[in-house]
């Protein structure tokens, strides 16, 4: 009896042990049946349409950015101002759908349902832009557009791109210039499509005097299809139309209207934290989207990829699906009756080695655990000291590498300590993403700015690093003076010269602990000059050259004689040129900046070239000139971005509304020539393709030719 005990005390645990395993190899067969873990599901049909994944009919379907409308059994795509379309047809292959155009409003008259609306307008954060498959005809436009300027408006997030094209006779010259690499023709002559369409289908426009037919670009960011200026009444658009042929062929009749879009395919999930991910993909981690400032996604993890169309993480073209051992947890109930009957005793030896395998496994787990943590927490602090080392080995290393003549060092603790007052809040002068900047005293009586990261914060601590290996590079008066840093503390610091009329944003629209007498014009323009010199020698005369990457009217301080330096380099790149595509001068980078001041072309195509330091210092001239802020809330809707704001003024021609009031109250006739001439080169740093920008020398030489002009009306004077 002991012999038999004895057998089934070995005996037990190796069969559950050969059980758990096999277990285990089944669970992973079934999880390889099983189709991957994915987001929310596709949205049921509307009506005899199906409705494919992401368009979203509802809150628990599809994703959410690609929202549509089933109403009766239609499908409805909403437009900005209240505009609603219905959907014709959708092609989840080529993700496309096409919407039904308004028509006309009666009809006895040649007006366009939405004309109150100016035409379709599509919400630019949305992943939905118009197709370079729609024909548009023009209807009952007035004489206007063969006396002016004919602008069509195709809006982008940031700004709005156009091309002009002047009238000869009754036609427009300039048909084939390119527009975004597509040709974008426009035609109002006589023998245009869209009188041959009046003539068939729209008879209400037949008194109208002109009329006009164009294709769309098809950009990938065009939401808007509008006239300003032209006076049109009516349109009507049709996909897949050659505007150049008679249409239709005599005795058939014209195909269905039409206005085609195309949605993006959609990224993964956003999310806050990994626990997200777990519940939504569980092949994910929550990581910051490098494309949208503050906004983090379920990041697929390595070996693994984001498939759109199904919403799953996907194996990638180089290696096999990975998926978990277990598709869900497993519940094991060991009863003591089975289909087979096993002895008593059997049983009973059963239930006891599993209870104590349970008990074993419990402590030993935890043991594991404890083990765990204490390594963890070991490893860490060795982590932090080898880190601490290494910055304090390559600032030293730096500040000795220092060939621009100026004389930085390494300050002690004790002297920061001392000249912060240990940092007293009384000392703190500003904050940031980075971290505080205080006001210090060194022993010597020079008057400093501290920068210091925030506690735990790595990226503000690698900014001021990169900051460090910046200025120990440059030297020009238009640039603020790193004095030297700090190693033996656990922050990082930045000691820097001390300028002490605050910024330039802080002059122009004011600040809540103190009040500047306004700039003057010529004040306005003396600062203008020297920032782009500063910025011109970190594009030109650095080696290597500097890409400053957070040009903005809060980033240009003002001396005691309101000279202008320019401050803040924690997101400033050196140019390798043996990381640039074949020599050419742009970095590829994720988009860092400000809201407001980012260059648009950078944030779509993450290529950062001198050329984006141009397009944000476009953005403080227009400051300069408005004193209106680059994004502000308070302003309507559809004018928070400073850029959009001025060029919509522009269309209506009311820019001189937009001067600051102060600079028209005391400007003479010199003043406002030299006003108008600077927005006329912001808006040419503000070009929405980089290649047309000026270069920061020559924006630096116009503003000096502008100073000119008004030296030359005093002198005369």
């Amino acid at each position: 009896m002991e012999k038999k005990r004895s057998y089934y005390a070995l005996l037990i645990p190796t069969l559950l042990t050969v059980w758990l395993a096999c277990a285990g190899h089944s669970c992973a067969r079934h999880a390889k049946a099983k189709p991957p873990i994915a987001g929310p599901p596709r949205c049921p049909n509307c009506g005899p349409m199906v409705v494919p994944y992401p368009l979203s009919t509802g809150p628990t379907c599809g994703d959410q950015a690609y929202r549509i409308n089933c109403v009766g059994g239609k499908l409805y795509f909403g437009a900005l101002h209240g505009s609603s379309y219905v959907i014709t047809s959708i092609n989840s292959v080529t993700q496309r759908i096409v919407l039904r155009p308004p028509g006309l409003a009666s009809s006895v008259s040649c007006i366009s349902a939405d004309v109150s609306k100016q035409g379709l307008e599509l919400d630019p954060h949305l992943p939905f832009s118009i197709t370079s498959s729609n024909t548009i005809l023009l209807l009952n436009c007035s004489q206007a557009m063969l006396q002016i300027s004919f602008s069509l408006v195709i809006r982008f997030g940031f700004n709005e791109s156009r091309f002009r094209l002047k009238c000869n006779g009754t036609r427009f010259s300039g048909l084939t210039k390119r527009f975004w690499g597509l040709q974008a023709p426009i035609d109002c002559s006589p023998t245009s499509l869209c009188y041959s369409y009046i003539k068939n289908n729209a008879s209400p426009c037949s008194k109208a005097p002109l009329c006009c037919t164009f294709r769309t670009d098809g950009s990938q960011t065009a939401y808007t299809i509008r006239i300003n200026g032209g006076g049109c009444l009516a349109y009507q658009s049709f996909v897949g139309l050659n505007p150049n042929k008679e249409v239709p062929p005599p005795g058939k009749k014209w195909p269905d209207t039409g206005l085609e879009l195309q949605w993006a395919l959609p990224k993964e999930p956003v999310c806050k934290t990994d626990v997200d991910c777990n519940l939504l993909l569980g092949k994910s981690k929550c990581l910051p989207d490098p494309t949208s400032l503050g906004l983090k996604r379920c990041s697929c993890k390595k070996g693994l990829e984001w498939d759109p169309v199904v919403n799953v993480a996907m194996g990638n073209t180089a290696k096999r699906r990975r998926r978990p051992l277990f598709s869900q947890v497993q519940r094991m109930n060991i009863r003591t009756r089975t289909s087979i009957q096993m002895p008593t005793r059997i049983v009973n030896h059963l239930n006891f080695f599993v209870l104590e395998g349970a008990a074993v496994a419990v402590v030993g787990v935890t043991l594991a655990i404890a083990v765990a943590v204490i390594a963890t927490k070991h490893s860490h602090q060795k982590v932090k000291k080898d880190i601490h080392k290494n910055i304090v080995k390559e600032r030293e290393e730096m500040l000795s590498a220092n060939s621009t003549g100026k004389s930085s060092r390494i300050f002690t603790g004790r002297e920061i300590t001392k000249a912060t007052n240990n940092f007293s809040k009384d000392n703190l002068i500003g904050t940031g993403g980075f971290g505080e900047v205080f006001k210090a005293v060194l022993e010597d009586g020079t008057i400093t700015a501290i920068k210091r990261a925030k506690l735990n914060n790595t990226k503000g601590t690698d900014q001021i690093l990169n900051e460090v290996r910046i200025l120990c590079q440059v030297n020009h008066r238009s640039l603020v003076r790193l004095l030297g840093c700090c190693v033996d503390l656990e922050l990082p610091l930045l000691i820097y010269e001390f300028i002490p009329n605050g910024t330039l944003f802080e002059h122009l629209h004011g600040s809540s602990d103190r009040t500047w007498k306004p700039l003057t014009w010529r004040r306005r323009l003396q600062i203008a000059y020297q920032t782009a010199e500063g910025l011109a020698y970190l594009h030109s005369a650095a080696q290597p050259p500097i890409y400053h990457r957070d040009v903005k009217s809060s980033n240009i301080l003002l001396d005691e004689k309101l000279n202008a330096k320019v401050s803040d380099f924690g997101l400033s790149r050196l140019v390798d040129l043996t990381e640039t595509a074949n020599n050419e001068s742009h970095i590829f980078t994720g988009a860092q900046g400000t809201l407001g001041y980012l260059d648009p072309e950078y944030y779509r195509n993450f290529q950062l070239t001198d050329k984006s330091d141009v397009y944000s210092f476009g953005v403080v001239l227009l400051e300069m000139v408005t004193s209106k802020k680059a994004i502000d809330f308070t302003r309507e809707e559809e004018d928070v971005n400073l850029v959009m704001y001025i060029n919509k003024m522009m269309d209506q021609e009311r820019l001189t509304e937009c001067i600051d009031p102060l600079l028209k109250k005391t400007a003479n006739k010199i003043d406002m020539q030299t006003i108008q001439q600077l927005g006329n080169l912001a808006s040419a740093c503000l070009n929405e393709r980089r290649q047309n920008r000026p270069s920061m020398k020559e924006v630096a030489d116009e503003i000096e030719y502008i100073i000119n002009i008004l030296s030359q009306e005093v002198t005369e004077t």
